[in-house]
């Protein structure tokens, strides 16, 4: 995205995607989801791995990533 982004110039004059505000601001939340996602996923899994009666808890992590992860893009 932010590669993508960075080097087009627009027809109309309009600055290209990279320096608009909320295109910005939309890829930090994006970013920040995945993240946040990611984090509990590997906090759950630990959980999991040190105590096999909490392995519900991986799957709700795991199925947590999946919809953050999907949202943003």
């Amino acid at each position: 995205m932010r590669a993508s982004a960075g080097g087009r110039k627009s027809v109309t004059g309009a600055p290209n995607l990279g320096e608009r505000e909320y295109a910005q601001i939309g890829l930090a939340k994006a970013e920040a989801q995945v993240r946040a996602a990611r984090a509990f996923f590997y906090e759950s899994i630990e959980v999991a791995w040190r105590a096999p009666s909490r392995r519900a808890a991986s799957r709700v992590a795991t199925r947590s990533i999946c919809c953050a992860c999907r949202r943003p893009i």
